[in-house]
């Protein structure tokens, strides 16, 4: 089962935000985004995982001296070498995930380097 945490970006025949998570069951709970859609029983809709398509989260890709929340964890992006960034890692201390497998936890940005 793939589990959503309220603020991801998803896709449901529109595009929404996640206002309560599938932590035990297989359904989320939708809600308008930027007011781009009209849902017929007010701003949310309670729908099955199956229909939900996870969107690229917002502010993505991370930057160097980004920190992103996912897994219950603050997440700091770490720099490559050559530039770029080469993986994010937790506050944990636990190994650093490539910014690919990063992006499935469906992280959310904390705060930007500079703002």
């Amino acid at each position: 089962m793939t589990e959503y945490r309220k603020g991801q970006r998803v896709k449901v025949q529109f595009e929404g935000v996640i206002i309560k998570g599938s932590e035990a069951s297989n359904y989320v709970t939708v809600g308008q985004l930027d007011g781009q859609f009209g849902l017929p029983h007010g701003d949310r809709v309670t729908v099955h995982c199956e229909m939900v398509t996870r969107l690229e989260p917002e502010n993505w890709p991370p930057q160097v001296g980004d920190v992103w929340t996912a897994n219950g964890l603050e997440w700091f992006a770490r720099q490559h070498l050559a530039g770029g960034i080469a993986a994010m890692v937790p506050e944990d201390g636990a190994p650093a995930w490539d910014v690919s497998q990063f992006k499935h936890l469906g992280p959310v940005l904390v705060r930007r380097r500079g703002q």
